[in-house]
Formats: C-alpha cells, sequence, structure tokens
C-alpha cells in the first residue's frame, strides 16, 4: 500500500528522512522510509513489535548506519552542536542503584560535560524533586522511567526523542508519564516518540507515521487518519422493523444492521435529534441511541490488516 501524507502547516522542519533503507543480511528492517517532523509538533512513530520503529530512531540518532537513503536534522544546521540540541531515551533506565536521583544526574551531566545543567528544573519537571534524594534502587519501574527522562532533559533540548516512554507501566505509571511528555511540549519542545500502544499515541501525539514491516503505510495528522463522519447506534425492540423506515428517512446517507442493533450514517446536514423526532413521528420509540466514533485503534488495524 502506497504511503498517504497530509500537509503540514508548520515551515520549519526539525528532521527530514529521504528514502531512508536498513537491511540486516537478508532481513529488511526498514524501506524506503521519508518523513517530515515540523517544529512543535509531538510525532508519533506507530506499529507493533518489529514495524521499523526503533531502527529508525536509532539511525537518525547515529547509533546505526543506514544501508542507504538520508536523514537531516534542523535543515543541515548544527549551531548549537546536535547534541546538544536533541535528548533521548532509547532503553530501559539504567543507573546506579545506591545512589539518589541527584547524584544519578551528575554523573549523567559529567558524561555528556555539561557546564550548568539544570538538576532542580529538571526533576521538578518529572516530579521526582520530592524523592531527589531516595536511592533509586527504591523507586518504582514509573519513578525510573521519569528519572531518565530527567537526565534526557539536562542538556534543555528542542528535541525529546522517546522509544516506548510507557512500556511496562501500571495505568497509574503511564498517566503520569503521558503527563510529563504533554507538559513538555507544551513548552515548544518537539517530541517524537515510538509506540505500539494505540490508545497512548492517541492522546499525546497531534501527528503520527503508521509502519508495517518496515514500510510506512500513513503520514499526517491523527485527526487525519481518524475519519470525522460518526456512526449512530439505534437499538428498537423489533429491530427488523427500522429497516424500511430508515431507508426513507431523509436525515439518513446510509444504514446496516449489526446484531440486534442497526448503525446509522447520517447526512452532513441533519443530527441525531432530528433522526430521533422523525422515527418518533412515525411511531418507532428507539430504546438506544449511541454515537459511535472510529478511533485511532480501528484505522490503524485496517491499515495494518491490508
Amino acid at each position: 500500500m502506497s504511503s498517504q501524507t497530509v500537509g503540514e502547516t508548520n515551515t520549519e522542519t526539525v528532521l527530514h528522512t529521504a528514502h531512508l533503507r536498513k537491511q540486516y543480511g537478508a532481513f529488511t528492517a526498514v524501506e524506503d522510509l521519508s518523513l517530515q517532523i515540523q517544529k512543535g509538533s509531538v510525532f508519533g512513530l506507530l506499529g507493533p513489535n518489529g514495524s521499523g520503529k526503533t531502527t529508525t530512531l536509532g539511525m537518525v540518532l547515529g547509533i546505526t548506519h543506514p544501508s542507504s537513503g538520508t536523514f537531516q536534522w534542523f535543515q543541515g544546521r548544527d549551531n548549537p552542536p546536535l547534541k546538544q540540541r536533541m535528548g533521548a531515551l532509547l532503553e530501559t533506565p539504567n543507573f546506579y542503584p545506591y545512589l539518589n536521583a541527584l547524584e544519578n544526574l551528575r554523573l549523567v551531566a559529567e558524561i555528556k560535560s555539561l557546564s550548568a545543567p539544570p538538576y532542580q528544573e529538571v526533576l521538578k519537571t518529572v516530579n521526582l524533586h520530592d524523592r531527589r534524594r531516595s536511592p533509586f534502587k527504591h523507586y518504582s519501574l514509573g519513578m525510573r522511567q521519569r528519572l531518565a527522562i530527567a537526565a534526557a532533559l539536562l542538556t534543555d533540548p528542542e528535541v525529546l526523542v522517546l522509544d516506548e516512554p510507557t512500556n511496562g507501566l501500571d495505568p497509574q505509571g503511564i498517566a503520569e508519564v503521558r503527563q510529563i511528555i504533554l507538559d513538555i511540549a507544551r513548552r515548544g519542545i518537539t517530541v517524537i516518540m515510538a509506540s505500539h500502544i494505540l490508545a497512548e499515541v492517541e492522546k499525546i501525539c497531534d501527528h503520527v507515521a503508521v509502519l508495517r514491516q518496515g514500510q510506512l503505510l500513513y503520514q499526517g495528522t491523527v485527526a487525519g487518519m481518524v475519519p470525522g463522519d460518526s456512526l449512530w447506534e439505534l437499538g428498537y425492540e423489533g429491530a427488523q422493523e427500522l429497516g424500511p423506515i430508515l431507508q426513507n428517512a431523509p436525515s439518513v446517507a446510509e444504514a446496516q444492521p449489526e446484531d440486534s442493533l442497526w448503525l446509522v450514517k447520517l447526512h452532513p446536514a441533519y443530527d441525531a435529534a432530528q433522526l430521533n423526532r422523525y422515527l418518533a413521528e412515525k411511531g418507532y420509540y428507539l430504546k438506544h441511541l449511541k454515537e459511535r466514533r472510529s478511533n485511532l485503534e480501528a484505522e490503524f488495524l485496517k491499515l495494518v490488516d491490508q
């Protein structure tokens, strides 16, 4: 399936890839991948495990070399230096267990040769300031992930790259990391996030690229991927009786049965209240009327199953 692209409105490109390809022997991990990521966006690389998300991040971060193709950060401008403009979290957080958060961050700053790291600020950003003197070994998995995000923020980056930032976390940990990412994005930092968790991408990202077996299936806004049209679920005691009346209803564009319900798509000029009133006037009083909107998961499954 050929990739689809939704037009972008921002003019400054943070990352541009052109025909990126990564081959491991006979196995192609990424094939002909061309992306445009705009400044200030929260961009999700979405796909099942093995779709090429981590490989893509590894290439654009210089951890592994592309077999072919090119990529360019910040339209080729390297001022300030690239390593200072970016923060990344690609693997499971790995800190010294007997050191506390502040001590671990100081070691990270030494390795990165940072002159004046904002320790207190990044710890407050990830809600660990009150636990800054607690040993890392006493941290929950969610706290460890948040400390790793704090370490990635020490350079005050323009771009934050995260690989599966909520993977393995419990619901509370997922909610905490999600809120931190949203707060970081509101500061104007571009966030690039790889994930296979569809609900999180839908809640966090404004742009998305969908990968399957290393190939790009879709690139554009999350809103553009999810159709704006909604269906209405109609329930009536004698469901089969609704068929003829729905076919003649002026507000109904499409109607199809589903189990004991009818799924109805309305013409743009009409709403559900008008349909309900029309049916009541004809003597059909609904026992169920509910909107069913498409979501990212449904559209994602349509793409990857084709």
